[in-house]
């Protein structure tokens, strides 16, 4: 290699700045462009596998709300981080309400980290409720392709989050810590059902196996759809108190189960989701 390199260096200043442009550059094909969907697309890509779910759902979001070619891609994997992460962020908040009712001395910095992570979570349905709007319910597919792999991370509790709940307070690089393992938490949840073994991440694991795997549209959308359905109690009048919001959640849930064949689970579903809107005025 270090030989071809000098000869190359070599031809290239005996011919002059022509033959130089010629025979050093590059004839492969040219790298997508930054901000063109195929660099967006990349960026989310190798995010994800680096279990960076935050950039790689930024990203991913960015595709399935346009119009490109990588829009009916991204939008199974943004549906599945987006609803994993908001699960996470309101486990999270949870834990941390807890860890004030614990700590009476001093509740305070509990609970501005609660509400810290209850408004990553609102913003996350936000932005995943358009993903379901403008694609979910429109899909007719058979088959779903999810364009990733299994994410990283596992269903077990987070230990260290007993610390919370006993209200000790934790230093920043240990919440930073326990946040990321909940979000992997949350996305491997999602991901385990939309796998059909809820609670065998390993057996969910091996259905990943490859990239672009196709799964049963019907067990995507109810995945999903239950997913919406868990997020939508942080509206609730003792959390967040958005009816609207949580009037939001539940109708584009129930939406996207007309398009499932009827089954006990679906059923199941169906009858929560009606019950909360019932509880917001909206209509089951």
């Amino acid at each position: 290699m270090i030989l071809r390199g000098r000869h190359r260096l070599s031809l290239c200043a005996v011919s002059g700045a022509f033959l130089l442009a010629v025979s050093c550059g590059s004839t492969g094909p040219q790298p997508p462009q930054p901000g063109s969907p195929a660099f967006i697309w990349g960026v989310a890509r190798d995010s994800y596998k680096a279990g960076d779910y935050a950039t790689a759902n930024e990203n991913l979001a960015k595709l399935a709300q346009g119009k490109s070619e990588f829009a009916t891609r991204a939008a199974p994997i943004q549906l599945l981080l987006g609803t994993g992460m908001a699960k996470g962020y309101i486990d999270l908040a949870a834990k941390f309400d807890t860890g004030a009712k614990a700590n009476r001395n001093n509740p305070g910095v509990f609970r501005k980290q609660m509400s810290a992570f209850r408004s990553q979570a609102r913003a996350l349905s936000t932005q995943t409720l358009e993903t379901v709007h403008q694609q979910m319910n429109n899909w007719k597919d058979e088959k779903i392709t999810l364009a990733f792999p299994f994410p990283a991370g596992s269903l077990d509790e987070v230990e260290a989050l007993k610390k919370v709940t006993q209200g000790l307070v934790m230093q920043p690089s240990e919440i930073d810590k326990v946040a990321q393992e909940m979000l992997q938490r949350g996305v491997v949840q999602v991901a385990s059902r939309i796998a059909g073994s809820p609670k065998d991440a390993a057996k969910a694991k091996a259905a990943f196996a490859a990239e672009d795997i196709q799964v049963p549209r019907e067990q995507f959308v109810l995945a999903i759809a239950g997913a919406l359905y868990e997020i939508s109690d942080l509206f609730s009048s003792t959390k967040m108190d958005e009816p609207d919001k949580m009037r939001q959640l539940c109708s584009e849930a129930l939406e996207s189960l007309e398009s499932v064949p009827q089954s006990k689970e679906r059923k199941d579903l169906a009858e929560k989701i009606q019950k909360a809107l019932k509880k917001v005025g909206g209509k089951g």
